[in-house]
């Protein structure tokens, strides 16, 4: 599965067909849309809130999917997403309200019923990626985790850092949490030599290149893995 693949299933799915039939092309959206969630919303919102808002995003790309006028869908539906994921940011720190759970209705006690087999089936996912993960080089797994899931850097990938030519690992993962864009975080995987960080856009463009070129490894990975 691909991403051409993927939007290209969207396309043809028709309200009256079956969703299982999509079943791996979501997989592959999932597992997509997962490594580009906002560093800031990913250290501040509920896993759980994370969940709904990928799920309905998912939904909604499933009732509308990118048209063939499009002529970057991969770049379109990340964009989307991430975009989606700061409007409810900015939308909930407005509101100043913690979210609550989507009313069902009738379905309530029927959703219930099935939320230890979801959980199970998000645990398995998370394991999937994190075995797909491992067989990455450290550089690799550290410019994924740094911006995309900074809670899984292991102490031995906070050391990798370290050795870059950062202070110390406390150091380092206070910085982490400081941290309120791409360029604080390479900073940090690429520490400036002599004090003077270089050109900023030239910075960023070096950390980006990287960072595609680990999630093009992930993604092979993960196919080869097959869903579980």
């Amino acid at each position: 599965m691909d991403w051409n693949l993927a939007i290209r299933e969207l396309r043809t799915w028709q309200p009256g067909d079956r969703r299982d039939h999509l079943g791996p092309a979501i997989a592959f959206l999932e597992t997509e849309l997962r490594l580009t969630i906002p560093p800031l919303v990913r250290r501040t919102w509920p896993p759980e809130f994370i969940d709904d808002t990928l799920r309905e995003f998912l939904l909604g790309l499933l009732e509308s999917p990118p048209s063939a006028s499009i002529e970057h869908p991969r770049s379109y539906v990340i964009r989307s997403f991430r975009n989606c994921c700061i409007d409810v940011h900015r939308a909930r720190q407005r509101r100043r309200e913690v979210p609550h759970e989507p009313h069902h209705g009738a379905g309530d006690q029927a959703d219930s019923a099935t939320t230890p087999e979801r959980e199970l089936r998000q645990r398995d996912r998370a394991e999937w990626v994190a075995r797909a993960l491992a067989r990455l080089s450290i550089a690799d797994r550290v410019s994924l985790k740094l911006v995309d899931a900074p809670e899984w850097l292991t102490e031995e990938e906070v050391q990798w850092l370290v050795g870059r030519g950062n202070a110390d690992g406390q150091r380092v993962r206070i910085a982490i949490q400081r941290a309120r864009s791409s360029y604080d975080l390479t900073l940090i995987f690429d520490p400036p030599r002599g004090g003077d960080p270089g050109n900023r856009r030239r910075r960023l463009e070096r950390f980006r290149r990287r960072r595609d070129r680990a999630r093009k490894k992930l993604s092979t990975l993960l196919a080869e893995g097959g869903e579980r």
